[in-house]
């Protein structure tokens, strides 16, 4: 949930204030990509969110099917959206923030909707 605050933020000024005249671009772009990159977390919740017994099948479909629909659909929509509104992927970006925020707080608030183990508890079941 507190990752998607800088990660809106490293995105919103790498895409605002970006200047290659005043040498900021390879610093806000590290920053960006720092944030960028915490998207790695996702297997290791994804790990713990499932039993042994399903995990593979729970992590192959959750993780591909949206990263087939979301990987597929992004860039034609974007493209799409270009024309109208030149930083239409700086909003898409900010969206994705707001959308981690709200899913962790509501993780936060509500962490029995997730079906939540220590990876090493494979003896849990229903």
């Amino acid at each position: 949930m507190f990752a998607s605050i800088p990660f809106a933020a490293a995105n919103f000024l790498f895409y605002t204030q970006v200047n290659p005249a005043s040498g900021n671009v390879y610093l806000l772009y590290g920053l960006a990509s720092f944030f960028n990159g915490l998207a790695g977390v996702i297997p290791c919740f994804l790990v713990r969110a499932f039993p042994g017994n399903v995990r593979y099948t729970g992590i192959s479909l959750a993780y591909n099917v949206t990263f087939a629909i979301c990987g597929g659909l992004t860039p034609l929509v974007i493209g799409a959206l270009l024309p109208s509104a030149p930083l239409f992927h700086l909003h898409y970006l900010l969206a994705v923030g707001a959308g981690m925020f709200l899913l962790g707080a509501y993780v936060s608030v509500w962490p029995s909707a997730v079906r939540y183990c220590d990876a090493r508890d494979e003896s849990w079941t229903d």
